[in-house]
C-alpha cells in the first residue's frame, strides 16, 4: 500500500543525415552508407545533446555459383527510454522499489555478422554463419541494499556486453526432392560484464523433416531448449522449453487441411526460465504457458478463385542464421 508521485515528461528528437553508395558488379554487390546522428533529450532539468557518427555496410560476394560470401556492419547510438530515465521512486513490492537515472546518455551500438552459403546441388545447401551485438558504454540495473529494501537504480557507464550466436544451417531434399530434411546447429554466447560479471554458453539444435506424396504430406519437429540473452540491461539469461511435434496435411488448389499434435508426452506448463545474478540481488523467473504443453491443431483453408493459382507448401523452410541480438 502507500502512493508514489510521478509525473514524467521527456522530449527527444533525433536528426540523422547521411549518404548511401551502392555497387553491383559482376560477382559483387556492395553497400555502404554513414553519416551523424544529432540527439536532443530534455528531461526535467536535465538537457542532453550529443552528435554522433552512425554507418551501414554490407558485402555480397559469389565466389562461384555454387560458395557464397555475406558479412555486414551497422553501428549506431540509442537514446535512453523515458521509463529508464525516471526519477520516480516506485515501489514494486515489500523487498525492491525502483528508479531510473536522469542522467544516462545514448550509447553506442555495433550490429554485425559473418555467413557463408555454399550450395553442392539443387538437393542440398547449407550455411555457417555468426552474428553478434556489442555494446559500449551501456547503462544497465544496478541492485543496491537501503533501509527500505533493494533499491534497483541504472548506472553508466557499464562493463562490456557482447551477445554472440555462431552456428551452421543445412537442407538436403531426397527421394526425388519429396523428403525434404533441415537441421540448425546454433551456439547463443553472452559476456555480460559489471553488475552482472557472467558468460553464458550454450548448443541449441533443431531438427525438421516433410514427406510429400500426391496430395498428402507427414511432418515432423523437433527443437532443443533454446537460450538466449535478455538484454543488455537487465543481465538476464532465458531458457526456452523443447517441443516437438508432428504433423499430417493435405490439399489441393482450392483446400488445404492440417492436424498438427504437439508435446504429446509432456504434460507441464513450463514455457521458459530465466535467471540474473548480482552483487546484492538475483533473480530466477520462470514462465508458464501452452507452447511447450500438449495440444492438438487443426487447421482448415479454403482458397478462393483469385488465389488458386498460388502454390505454396509447407516444406522444412529455411531457419535464419540468427535474428539480431537487438533486443528492446
Amino acid at each position: 500500500t502507500g502512493n508514489t508521485v510521478m509525473r514524467d515528461r521527456l522530449t527527444t528528437y533525433r536528426i540523422g543525415p547521411g549518404l548511401g553508395y551502392f555497387l553491383s558488379k559482376n560477382k559483387y554487390y556492395i553497400y555502404l552508407a554513414a553519416g551523424l546522428n544529432h540527439d536532443y533529450s530534455e528531461y526535467g532539468q536535465t538537457v542532453e545533446r550529443s552528435t554522433q557518427p552512425w554507418a551501414d555496410a554490407s558485402l555480397q560476394w559469389r565466389l562461384d555459383n555454387k560458395n557464397f560470401l555475406y558479412f555486414d556492419f551497422h553501428h549506431m547510438t540509442s537514446v535512453p527510454e523515458a521509463s529508464h530515465r525516471s526519477e520516480a521512486v516506485i515501489k514494486a513490492n515489500s523487498l525492491m522499489s525502483y528508479t531510473g537515472n536522469p542522467a544516462l546518455k545514448p550509447y553506442k551500438s555495433f550490429d554485425y555478422g559473418i555467413t557463408y552459403t555454399c550450395v553442392p546441388s539443387n538437393r542440398l545447401n547449407f550455411s555457417v554463419y555468426a552474428n553478434a551485438w556489442s555494446v559500449k558504454d551501456r547503462y544497465a540495473f544496478v541492485y543496491n541494499p537501503t533501509s527500505i529494501g533493494i533499491l534497483r537504480t541504472i548506472a553508466q557507464p557499464m562493463g562490456h556486453f557482447t551477445s554472440l550466436t555462431a552456428g551452421i544451417y543445412g537442407r538436403v531434399l531426397l527421394l526425388q526432392k519429396k523428403l525434404q530434411i533441415a537441421s540448425k546447429l546454433s551456439v547463443p554466447y553472452c559476456h555480460n560484464g559489471e553488475p552482472f560479471n557472467s558468460d553464458k554458453v550454450s548448443v541449441d539444435y533443431t531438427l525438421q523433416a516433410y514427406w510429400y506424396f500426391g496430395a498428402w504430406n507427414i511432418g515432423a519437429q523437433y527443437a532443443s531448449a533454446q537460450h538466449s540473452p535478455g538484454g543488455a540491461v537487465d543481465g538476464l539469461w532465458i531458457k526456452r522449453e523443447p517441443t516437438y511435434c508432428a504433423s499430417i496435411g493435405w490439399g489441393n488448389a482450392t483446400w488445404n487441411v492440417m492436424v498438427k499434435v504437439a508435446n504429446p508426452f509432456t504434460c507441464g506448463w513450463t514455457a521458459s526460465n530465466s535467471e540474473m545474478d548480482s552483487n546484492y540481488f538475483d533473480r530466477q523467473q520462470t514462465v508458464y504457458g501452452p507452447d511447450s504443453h500438449c495440444y492438438i491443431k487443426l487447421g482448415v483453408t479454403y482458397v478462393l478463385g483469385f488465389g488458386k493459382k498460388l502454390k505454396q507448401g509447407d516444406e522444412a523452410s529455411r531457419q535464419q542464421g540468427a535474428d539480431s541480438a537487438i533486443l528492446k
